[in-house]
């Protein structure tokens, strides 16, 4: 994605990330926090935490296809009977593609390897998709050269003498995007043995679940590009669940999870299939995920189409506001195209329920300006985050609300709230075309990032 649909799904992020007390959501392959036993029963060995954490992990999923209610197959499951619907043409795929893997390229020229992952990781679910999307091996479609030709030159820089670049493998991120490279310049051989080779180092327990699930979410990737599907399954079994809840599915991932539904189609589990392809189509409309969602089921006779009833009582009503999937349900409100839908989610974002403003962001109406400029400059840090992205969306004209918005973060003792500094990072640099060069706190500190970019915009005129 790039421009608005960019932001767009930047400010769904943020939203989600709303629901769950934070700014991101992220993957991992970890059980829940289990509390200690009682003190008349023995401690749980690590198999029998692990043990407990799957059976409880299947128990929730169980519960979620009866919520979810798919409707059953009325003809079997056909990949080369698929009419995805997706808005571009396959080259135009490739050309925003491009984009990430050069702006992948110029963090990490910048030493801002952090903030290239995101560009990585999209680049590398879209290429996943890709097949079921366009019908073909991205490979095969004019516009692939200039991929490998910009994974090349960044191989050759690493691997002259002396390094131009260098890769510090002990970061699990770098090891992948080293991986990504290779595959993406044609060398299939060394990408695979690069990707077996790594490993995750992390002091943080949680660092570490987070990055073990990317790795795993890369050699599912991986495992389907080498007509592995049952390898690929196994692996995203592991690394589909919300990082903050894992007896939920990561919704903000529709990519991942689509995938899953349709490997779940291909290995047999058609039940569990048609119900995690009918809760992107349903929650996430609108994105990748969806289109091939819809597609499969459709193919199927198998789609229920969402409608304002179905989301209110199925995921909205009752359901607690942390509730991710209650989040992403009402921003679907504002795909059903309702003659209301401002109306419906401005009432809902009054009353305090912060998932109605990525669905007011997602209507694309001018009568969401005054609600976002409230939120710019009196919201917490994620709503600002969600609202600035959101302005910019609208028409175009964020370039007034910029300073007012770094100001604000700069200053002591500034918003409440939690920002994610990657995102807002990435946002800002698709908008302005470009951006300075973050050094450690800057990267990680909302003040110190906020006199960087300030200082930078100064620097440029702006």
């Amino acid at each position: 994605m790039q421009g608005k649909s960019k932001l767009l799904a930047l400010a769904f992020g943020t939203a989600v990330g709303l629901g769950v007390g934070t700014g991101a959501l992220a993957i991992a392959a970890r059980g829940p926090f289990a509390p200690p036993p009682p003190a008349d029963e023995p401690p749980l060995s690590a198999a029998q935490r692990e043990a407990r954490w799957k059976r409880e992990r299947a128990e929730a999923f169980d519960a979620l296809c009866v919520r979810v209610d798919a409707l059953p197959a009325q003809r079997p499951f056909d990949r080369s009977a698929m009419r995805p619907e997706p808005p571009i043409a396959a080259t135009e795929e490739l050309a925003l593609l491009l984009r990430e893997l050069q702006a992948a390229e110029a963090l990490f020229r910048r030493d801002m390897s952090w903030q290239c992952w995101n560009h990585s990781r999209e680049l590398a679910e879209r290429l996943a998709l890709f097949p079921w999307r366009f019908g073909k091996d991205p490979r095969e479609v004019d516009g692939w050269a200039p991929i490998a030709a910009a994974a090349n030159r960044l191989l050759a820089d690493a691997e002259a003498t002396p390094p131009a670049l260098a890769f510090h493998l002990e970061d699990s991120y770098a090891a992948l995007f080293r991986a990504q490279l290779l595959d993406l310049a044609g060398r299939r051989a060394e990408a695979d043995k690069a990707l077996a080779d790594v490993r995750v180092q992390a002091w943080c327990g949680n660092c570490a679940a987070e990055r073990t699930g990317v790795v795993k979410s890369r050699r599912a990737e991986a495992a389907e590009a080498h007509g592995d599907p049952v390898q690929a399954l196994s692996l995203l079994d592991d690394c589909v669940s919300s990082f903050f809840d894992s007896h939920r599915l990561n919704i903000g991932n529709d990519i991942m999870l689509a995938r899953y539904g349709l490997l779940m189609l291909q290995g047999g589990r058609e039940a569990e299939g048609r119900c995690v392809l009918q809760l992107v189509a349903e929650l996430r409309p609108g994105t990748p995920g969806a289109e091939v969602a819809r597609a499969a089921l459709l193919q199927m006779g198998a789609l229920r189409e969402p409608t304002l009833e179905r989301l209110s009582l199925i995921w909205i009503d009752g359901a607690e506001e942390r509730d991710p999937y209650r989040t992403a349900a009402v921003c679907a409100i504002a795909s059903l195209q309702i003659p209301d839908a401002f109306e419906r989610l401005a009432a809902r974002r009054k009353a305090g329920d912060k998932a109605a403003l990525a669905g007011l962001i997602a209507l694309h109406d001018e009568r969401t300006r005054p609600i976002l400029e409230s939120e710019l400059y009196e919201g917490d840090l994620g709503a600002a985050q969600a609202a600035f992205s959101g302005l910019h969306a609208l028409d175009g004209t964020a370039e007034s609300y910029l300073r007012p918005f770094l100001e604000r973060l700069a200053a002591p003792r500034g918003a409440p709230g939690l920002l994610d500094i990657g995102a807002l990072d990435e946002s800002l640099r698709a908008f302005c075309g470009d951006g300075p060069v973050l050094g450690r706190d800057e990267q990680f500190k909302d003040a110190p990032f906020a006199q960087a970019w300030l200082a930078w915009l100064a620097e440029q005129g702006r």
